[in-house]
């Protein structure tokens, strides 16, 4: 028995140090993994800086450094010269669910763009991403569109949107899309662009998810508009004393004069529209001719009207002072 245990204890003492190296190089390559990890994760989020830096440049109103810009698109091995197309992402949150905590989704937003960040790069290599004054670019190779921009960022929105639902977020996704951009002056305008048509989009068009620039007829050219300060004017020319009489109110008489205008001023189909008596729409319409101080049924006056609702939903309310008149 003496002459097992003595034959057993190296071998026991042999397997403990066995173990203990085991362990050893087991905690080593936990180590070499966790330093890898964090050098590729800083790797990573250089970049992502180094992007956003990027954009900002070249989204800038004035171009002030285009050498810099081709060397940080040399950087990304982006052929900055190729014909390219800027959509802006918005994520928006149903308010259905009540009171919306904007801290809590400011921060839900941010982790849900860093784990877009990651699907889109696997997803599409040649696409550019990044963040710019709290916007969502994304901007990819028109040949990557196939003559076909339509079917291509509406695959992207289904992809996304996809993407958004697997998260088990109540966001909906919009993306606003701008013209072809050939040169680094044209990058701002198609950001610009896609900022119009995601804006007029939201605020006309419930229900639609995806809108391009191109296609928002009239809204193109007054989009070229240089002297506001005139817009506001007509703005509140026309629908002023409409905004004025709204506040505090229940009654919103501007989106009254916006169903009756898309209506061509088909009585019927302007008070299905809105949900409301036939006589109820008269009653309304009355009132707003008493405000304007003018008949809904000249062309003259429906057109601008309706320039004045188009100038609207691109530039926003008149001033605070002229909605106190």
């Amino acid at each position: 028995m003496a002459e097992m245990r003595s034959a057993i204890w190296p071998l026991r003492h042999l397997q403990t140090k066995w173990m203990i190296f085991f362990l050893l190089g087991v905690e080593l390559a936990r180590n070499i993994f966790s330093i890898q990890f964090m050098k590729q994760k800083l790797v990573f989020e250089t970049k992502e800086q180094l992007k956003d830096s990027f954009l900002h440049k070249l989204l800038a109103a004035e171009i002030e450094d285009e050498e810099s810009i081709i060397q940080y698109a040399n950087v990304f091995q982006w052929n900055i010269f190729e014909e390219h197309r800027l959509a802006v992402l918005h994520l928006q949150m149903d308010e259905s669910n009540g009171t919306i905590d904007l801290v809590k989704q400011n921060a839900e937003k941010t982790v849900l763009w860093n784990r877009l960040k990651v699907r889109i790069a696997a997803e599409d290599s040649s696409l550019l991403y990044g963040a710019v004054e709290d916007q969502y670019i994304l901007i990819a190779p028109a040949a990557r569109e196939r003559k076909k921009p339509e079917k291509y960022w509406s695959e992207w929105h289904q992809r996304i949107s996809r993407w958004i639902n697997e998260e088990k977020t109540s966001y909906r996704v919009f993306l606003g899309i701008g013209g072809k951009a050939s040169s680094i002056g044209d990058y701002y305008v198609s950001y610009r662009q896609a900022m119009q048509a995601l804006q007029v989009m939201i605020r006309n068009f419930p229900g639609k998810s995806v809108a391009f620039f191109d296609e928002l007829g009239a809204y193109t050219v007054l989009h070229h508009l240089k002297e506001l300060e005139a817009a506001k004017l007509f703005v509140d020319k026309y629908l002023g004393p409409l905004l004025r009489h709204s506040v505090g109110r229940n009654a919103d008489w501007l989106q009254t004069v916006r169903v009756f205008l898309d209506c061509n001023g088909h009585l019927t189909e302007t008070a299905e529209r809105l949900y409301i008596h036939r006589s109820t729409l008269q009653y309304r319409l009355e009132k707003i001719e008493e405000m304007l101080g003018f008949s809904l049924q000249g062309a003259e006056q429906r057109f601008n009207l309706m320039m004045a609702l188009k100038l609207y939903d691109l530039y926003g309310l008149p001033s605070a002072k002229m909605l106190k008149k």
